[in-house]
């Protein structure tokens, strides 16, 4: 569950404009936007920047597998 939470509470521009994640589980992630459609890590970023009491919840269609168990 770790590698689905990011370090610090990042809105969408940021999350994108960075390219790569960094994630509570010490990995980091890759977040691409390619034909207006955003991923990360291959899962499609379907909502973003639901407010939540600590950041920001950004809603993906898949489940996000850390690099060990790809």
């Amino acid at each position: 569950l770790l590698y689905h939470v990011s370090i610090g509470g990042q809105d969408a521009a940021t999350v994108l404009g960075a390219g790569r994640v960094l994630m509570l589980d010490g990995n980091s992630a890759t977040v691409r936007v390619s034909g207006g459609v955003a991923r990360i890590e291959g899962a499609t970023i379907v909502a973003t920047d639901v407010k939540a009491k600590n950041g920001f919840i950004h809603v993906i269609d898949s489940v996000l597998l850390p690099p060990a168990l790809r």
